[in-house]
């Protein structure tokens, strides 16, 4: 299960600006905001979008600024709270 998803951008309050009306239709609001870094969600950020840093490169995808991070569910617990 994808637990969250990062990307990279040149500009990010142009950036910023397209994802808050892209995203608002879907339920998904600015989070968090730490001026280099912003998490969008419902509930809780699951979609991350920082400045890219020169040099900088992802570990998932080299080259790309995508960061897809996937959650280890096997120990999570179910809505009725077992396993």
């Amino acid at each position: 299960m994808l637990d969250h998803l990062s990307i990279q951008c040149s500009n990010l309050d142009a950036s910023a600006h397209f994802y808050d009306g892209v995203l608002a239709p879907l339920g998904c609001r600015r989070i968090t905001d730490f001026g280099k870094v912003i998490g969008y969600g419902t509930d809780f950020p699951t979609f991350w979008l920082g400045e890219h840093v020169t040099g900088e490169t992802c570990r998932s995808l080299p080259q790309s600024g995508v960061h897809p991070q996937i959650r280890d569910n096997r120990n999570a617990r179910r809505g009725d709270g077992r396993r």
